[in-house]
């Protein structure tokens, strides 16, 4: 597999070098992939990139027919760009053929695997992660039907179930067709079960007695529905449940659907009707965020026609999740084992009778309720004893205050703390309130909470919900807040408003008030609680300005500032961690970078300007230098100077450690950086600007150490500019107060990691700054590397 691999990661850029990227245009790559696979790609005329059949080439193949058609469109648009073309057709060629055709399944799996990461939410269907199509697969083979009939086939992940089912699929956009076709073919399926058709208007299971379908989410209902079978569809969703209900030969079916399916308005009838002719088995709550590009929550959904057991089996499934560096991803093995074994408080058996009293709700997290555990002094409250939904008032005015995602949170604590709440222009869909409330946000899986005393209106947006205490409530406000964020029961309900629109929000405000939690009974010991939380925070809070304080010794007026932007400081953290959480695209991802690195300099120049690097308490640990300074390099790209270029380049091998302050040496490589666009550039840009770090190995006496080379080649030292001269630099500066960071502060760190330092320069560098740091660890292999420093003069 690492052959395909490197041939993906090869395919993806040089397509970067193409009229389209593979992204924007997957057709010509994949025709050269597929010309390669059936022998023809040897024929073509690199400089024309155009072929004639022989008789050996087989043009009677469709695919091949379509895949070059869109091939050639694109390659005659720009002449000049379809060098990038020729060098994949060579590179193709160049491959084995026995060796391509072992592997062409793998590839063209991991390329779909590639532009998928690329699709949104109307496009979740395209091809959706692996491990929904396994678990559909699953429950596809508990049934064992005989033929599979899938409409919304987006790439048909589902026809590659199992080979033993007939199979026939529906896909009414061209080049997701032609793309599915490609798939089919690779693995050995026949391309002609999947039609191109509308699966609306051309709605046709074939005498299937299998319905399988992830169809695209975020649908709007139009004349396509309205008109079909002369009877008006509100929503996809219905459309999806009420053709199999009443198809003659649907059986069973298997779906993946948005959650607002199992409680929205949309689908009430049918939900109802399907209950009444017992044909609901199974609902499984998914976890948000595992479809590529959107965090919509979704269930699958199990239909049976034929049933005796009058019971529905409620899963939820929202913690079966694996989580990596890139995505989310489901845990089958663990669904399916809470599934087989029955699991209490992850499954439910419940009755025809409790779903009818709930309105015919088909959401699992309205009949798997895990109650909270009492401790001594609490009982079970019903919130609706607590709070009732906020009455709305009327918007007067344009401009006020608005909610914005970051005057949320979960942490409790920083509910307790001052919040500086944004005037804007008011949107036409606001609903406005006043007075004490607390306002509920359900997005990204999570739910947070604000809490609002305002005498004057504020306004919330549909994504969000108000709550007013009830004037005999049994709680106060803040421990209302302490206690929905520590209710697991409560937490659960947020799988309800996920990804829901604001005609839900009705059922949704039922739901929340309907919920049980615990509660001190005593009004007395609430108020010790939050007092105690407050109390703790600050405490807490002040320890760590202090420690930070004393160990970087910084002065009364930097602290101040530190102290002032503390707040700000930790809600911008934990916002940029709550969204760098979920699953994004790649080039929000690099904003999101850009803005945390920019922040994480600033909040560690505040901290360093001032501060007394001789007497500051280090934090050692081990570092591995080359991945530390690559890191570094990257972050300085977001944050630094683009006056010039940074580079690095190592001699030193990925295992050599270092005992660093990492904080200390980031503040060390700003200090050296920072000068450098002052004063040996002066803030002049030109692509000739260069600045390189570099490290190697050398040694004084019998001591090894890692010698740390910043050059650049800006203005040059002062004539008659020494050493001490360097390390001198700031010193006056940070006893009067004054803003900078100069040679002192570098040399006073390199001191503290019992290092030595000197200047130096070169016909290439004009400055050299050189940073000798003791060895800790190193490969074996690099024992005769360590070359005796030649530095004239050094520290």
């Amino acid at each position: 597999m690492e052959f395909v691999s490197r041939l993906i990661v090869s395919i993806i850029n040089i397509s970067r070098g193409c009229h389209f990227p593979i992204e924007q245009d997957p057709f010509s790559i994949f025709f050269l992939l597929y010309a390669k696979k059936v022998g023809i790609l040897k024929n073509m005329d690199l400089e024309r990139l155009a072929f004639w059949s022989d008789k050996n080439s087989n043009y009677n193949d469709n695919i091949l027919l379509e895949l070059y058609g869109k091939f050639q469109d694109v390659t005659q648009l720009s002449f000049s760009d379809n060098y990038a073309y020729r060098s994949l057709v060579m590179m193709l060629n160049n491959i084995d053929d026995k060796l391509y055709q072992k592997y062409y399944c793998d590839l063209i799996e991991g390329l779909i695997s590639h532009l998928a990461q690329q699709s949104g939410m109307a496009s979740a269907e395209f091809c959706q992660p692996k491990a929904i199509t396994r678990l559909a697969g699953e429950l596809v083979k508990r049934i064992n039907p005989r033929f599979i009939y899938n409409p919304f086939a987006g790439l048909c992940s589902y026809a590659l179930i199992s080979s033993k089912y007939k199979y026939y699929g529906q896909e009414k956009d061209t080049g997701i067709n032609l793309l599915a076709r490609v798939r089919l073919d690779a693995h050995g399926r026949d391309a002609d079960t999947l039609a191109w058709a509308d699966s609306i208007q051309g709605w046709n299971d074939h005498q299937a007695d299998m319905l399988v379908t992830t169809p695209p989410f975020g649908v709007k209902a139009t004349r396509a529905f309205s008109y079909h079978r002369w009877r008006e569809y509100r929503s996809l969703n219905e459309f999806i449940l009420r053709n199999f209900l009443y198809s003659p030969s649907l059986d069973n079916a298997v779906f993946i659907l948005p959650a607002s399916a199992c409680f929205g308005a949309d689908t009430l009838e049918i939900r109802k009707s399907i209950i009444e002719k017992n044909a609901l088995d199974m609902i499984i709550d998914l976890p948000a965020g595992i479809f590529y590009g959107t965090g919509i929550r979704t269930v699958a959904i199990v239909l049976k026609k034929h049933r005796h057991l009058e019971k529905v089996t409620f899963v939820n499934g929202s913690d079966c999740i694996n989580i990596t560096q890139k995505a989310k991803d489901l845990d089958v093995e663990l669904l399916l084992s809470y599934i087989d074994n029955n699991t209490p408080r992850v499954v439910a058996n419940v009755n025809y009778t409790e779903i009818s009293e709930r309105n015919f709700s088909w959401s699992p997290s309205a009949y798997i309720i895990t109650q909270d555990a009492l401790a001594e002094g609490q009982t079970y409250v019903l919130l609706s004893e607590c709070i009732v939904p906020g009455k709305n008032i009327p918007i007067e005015a344009e401009k006020g205050i608005i909610l914005s995602p970051s005057d949320f949170s979960d942490d409790v604590n920083l509910l307790f703390t001052a919040q500086n709440f944004t005037t804007a222009q008011i949107s036409p869909n606001m609903k406005a309130y006043q007075g004490e409330h607390i306002v509920l946000s359900f997005l990204q899986n999570k739910i947070k909470i604000c809490k609002c005393s305002f005498d004057e209106p504020f306004f919330v947006n549909q994504n969000q919900v108000a709550f007013a205490l009830k004037e005999d409530s049994p709680i106060t406000l803040d421990y209302l807040v302490y206690t929905l964020l520590n209710s697991r029961s409560f937490r659960n309900l947020s799988s309800l408003m996920n990804g829901l629109h604001a005609r839900v929000t009705r059922q949704i405000t039922q739901y929340i008030l309907e919920c049980n939690v615990a509660i001190d009974a005593d009004k007395n010991k609430q108020h010790a609680i939050i007092d105690s939380l407050k109390q703790q925070y600050t405490q807490r809070k002040r320890a760590e300005m202090q420690a930070e304080m004393a160990r970087l010794g910084i002065r009364d007026a930097s602290s101040d500032l530190s102290h002032i932007l503390g707040a700000s400081f930790d809600k911008i953290s934990n916002t940029l961690a709550s969204i760098q959480s979920e699953t994004i695209s790649e080039d929000l991802m690099t904003s999101l970078h850009v803005i945390s690195d920019n922040f994480m300099y600033m909040k560690r120049m505040i901290n360093a300007v001032g501060a007394d690097f001789s007497k500051a308490r280090l934090q050692i640990r081990d570092v591995e230098i080359n991945a530390f300074i690559n890191n570094y390099v990257s972050s300085w790209r977001n944050y630094g100077s683009s006056i010039f270029n940074l580079t690095y380049n190592s001699e030193v091998s990925d295992d050599t450690v270092l005992r660093i302050d990492e904080d200390m040496f980031r503040v060390l490589l700003d200090a050296i950086l920072r000068n450098a666009y002052r004063h040996g550039f002066e803030n002049k840009r030109s692509s000739d600007n260069q600045v390189l770090i570099s490290t190697s190995f050398s040694k004084i006496e019998d001591t090894e150490y890692v010698l740390i080379t910043i050059a650049n080649n800006g203005n040059p030292f002062p004539e008659g500019f020494t050493l001490k001269d360097y390390v001198t630099r700031g010193s006056i500066a940070g006893k009067m107060g004054n803003t900078g960071l100069g040679g002192y502060h570098v040399w006073s760190i390199v001191e503290r990691h019992h290092g030595h330092m000197n200047i130096s320069s070169s016909k290439t560098w004009n400055t050299i700054i050189e940073i000798l740091i003791p060895a800790e660890i190193y490969a074996e292999s690099d024992a005769d590397k360590f070359i005796e420093y030649g530095g004239s003069e050094y520290l």
